[in-house]
């Protein structure tokens, strides 16, 4: 008896030889040939169904597309025989940063993963792809776990189009993110375009598929990268602040105004106003009132009170040049009188 399994077949294979003589002989043993047999092939077979599909569309494994509701994750896959159900779908469990989809042959581009990072709330991937030689690249899909594709925040590129939302690419068969209608790559050495995806939270890596459709039909590669693995489900929901169940944020309460105070997020993640900043006057008028300096929440005085001359004995303003008492007025000569202020 002999097992196979993997992505392009991933159906098991049984093949035995029964001699007439043996089955006739030995009924019992062949009974009990056949119940091993039973047991140890059928659960098997429909673990791997469950987890890895038995279809040749190169679904990642983290997808089901049996309508069962199963899914699985790194590194239990319930067959029990050690490797993940990553392995056992073709890709990983790790994978290198750099590939070349190829189809035969022939490889037309090159795919980089950049890297990954994460601001506080999300986590944004990398990719970069250049043009090796042969057909231009019509589209290319990411492969994402189903946890990331409900992640998903945003996508970009440079050279292409991509999608909002993960779906199955009809003419590769991947379940992912389709980055479409890509216009002319740079020549590897010479440039490359770049593909981005924004996914709620903190997430890792893992090895996920790429696949890619050059210019005719038989021009469909696929090849296994470094890329998203998301363990939880980002959830905001009445939120606009606080833990987003991820170890990311579902927002910030900071307004940027440092003077009404240290906004703060409160156990059911609303913002919460803070103490604004208190400026005492400092009982000097004619530097004008004390406020808080937006700039860095100091506390400052100005503007001036008085656009001219200020008396400060007074609080009054006056002219440029004017006086505020009979001493600004006096000249220095006794003989001529006491200079007044009027």
């Amino acid at each position: 008896m002999s097992y196979s399994r993997g992505l392009s077949a991933q159906s098991a294979r049984f093949d035995f030889c029964f001699t007439p003589f043996v089955v006739a002989a030995r009924p019992l043993l062949a009974v009990a040939f056949l119940a091993i047999w039973t047991l140890a092939a059928t659960p098997v077979r429909a673990q791997s169904q469950a987890c890895c599909d038995s279809s040749t569309d190169a679904f990642l494994c983290f997808h089901d597309d049996l309508g069962t509701g199963a899914t699985c994750d790194a590194p239990a896959d319930g067959l029990g025989d050690g490797t993940s159900c990553i392995t056992d779908c073709g890709c990983g469990p790790t994978c290198p940063d750099v590939v070349s989809p190829t189809k035969g042959n022939s490889s037309t581009v090159e795919i980089s993963f950049v890297g990954s990072a994460f601001d506080g709330v999300n986590t944004t991937y990398t990719y970069e792809i250049c043009h090796i030689f042969g057909a231009a690249l019509s589209h290319w899909t990411l492969g994402l776990p189903d946890l990331c594709c409900a992640n998903i925040v945003t996508a970009g590129g440079t050279n292409g189009i991509p999608g909002s939302s993960c779906t199955t690419d009809p003419t590769t068969g991947l379940f992912g993110l389709k980055y479409d209608n890509l216009s002319p790559l740079p020549d590897c050495g010479s440039g490359a375009g770049t593909f981005t995806v924004t996914l709620a939270g903190s997430n890792s890596t893992s090895c996920v598929k790429v696949a890619t459709k050059a210019d005719g039909q038989e021009n469909i590669a696929t090849a296994c990268v470094t890329g998203p693995l998301c363990g939880c489900v980002r959830d905001c929901t009445g939120k606009v602040c606080g833990d987003d169940g991820c170890g990311g944020s579902c927002g910030e309460c900071d307004d940027g105004n440092p003077c009404n105070g240290v906004e703060s997020c409160d156990g059911t993640g609303t913002c919460q106003a803070g103490t604004p900043v208190d400026c005492p006057d400092d009982g000097v008028f004619c530097n004008g009132p004390e406020a808080c300096d937006l700039a860095d929440g100091l506390c400052k005085s100005g503007p001036a009170a008085c656009t001219e001359d200020c008396c400060e004995n007074s609080d009054t303003c006056i002219p440029t040049g004017g006086c505020c008492d009979d001493s600004d007025c006096d000249d220095g000569n006794a003989c001529n009188g006491v200079e007044t202020c009027a």
